[in-house]
């Protein structure tokens, strides 16, 4: 355990250390995690893939007399990611992205919230949910004058969005006057964007992420799941070989 902060800057050994871990032992791990300066939202999506493709690759080797060999790697690795994600649901959408990596599509049972942000009508309703949880945020939130300022993510975000326009569609309008919201409201989605695009953010603004979150962890962590999600399967229909080298 003394070379887990060593790991906090190699994403992909991270990943590999989740997968080695007993399902048991899992909460156990992530709560070491949690003491370092480390967030699992930032992981890259390309870091899960690869490392998942290595750890299965291993695996095939020492299984490959079994004939249910692939069963057997799927229920292994299915078991730990959901493990963590009783801890941190949004892991749910990793577990499925990863489910459609190993299998080659989107699993019928397997892959709920995938499923449904692979088609474009799926994807309007997964908006009209984000912009409802933004409206959930700002109902109990009414009374707070005192909403954090991230002037760093506020930069980065917009810059982000003119290299990658599509996240644009997940950013919220804030009425005149109201943009001290905006910062808190924007930090999920560039959290997502960190992820799912595999952006190098500057530390400030991965700082800024965590501080702002604060605000609100709850409403964070669902805005945060709702974009990864929206932005994965965006990426899954029109470019599924950006997570390939």
């Amino acid at each position: 355990m003394d070379l887990l902060p060593q790991l906090v800057g190699e994403p992909e050994a991270v990943v590999m250390t989740l997968l080695k871990e007993n399902p048991a032992d899992v909460p156990g791990l992530l709560a070491l995690f949690e003491r370092l300066p480390f967030s699992w939202r930032l992981l890259p999506i390309r870091a899960w893939l690869q490392a998942i493709r290595r750890h299965v690759s291993a695996l095939r080797d020492q299984l490959q007399q079994l004939t249910d060999c692939d069963v057997l790697i799927w229920n292994s690795i299915s078991a730990v990611l959901g493990k963590a994600g009783e801890q941190y649901p949004y892991l749910d959408v990793v577990r499925e992205l990863v489910c459609w990596d190993v299998h080659g599509w989107l699993k019928k049972g397997e892959t709920k919230d995938l499923g449904v942000a692979s088609t474009a009508q799926g994807r309007v309703l997964l908006r009209q949910c984000l912009l409802q949880v933004h409206q959930e945020l700002l109902h109990a939130k009414v009374d707070d004058n005192n909403w954090p300022q991230g002037p760093a993510l506020s930069t980065w975000v917009e810059q982000q969005i003119q290299a990658h326009p599509v996240s644009a569609q997940l950013i919220v309008d804030t009425p005149h006057g109201t943009g001290y919201r905006k910062p808190v409201q924007n930090a999920p989605i560039a959290a997502a964007m960190v992820s799912a695009y595999g952006l190098t953010a500057p530390p400030r603004v991965v700082y800024e992420i965590a501080s702002l979150r604060t605000f609100d962890k709850c409403w964070f962590d669902k805005a945060y799941r709702l974009a990864l999600t929206l932005l994965l399967g965006h990426m899954l229909v029109h470019s599924p070989d950006c997570w390939e080298g």
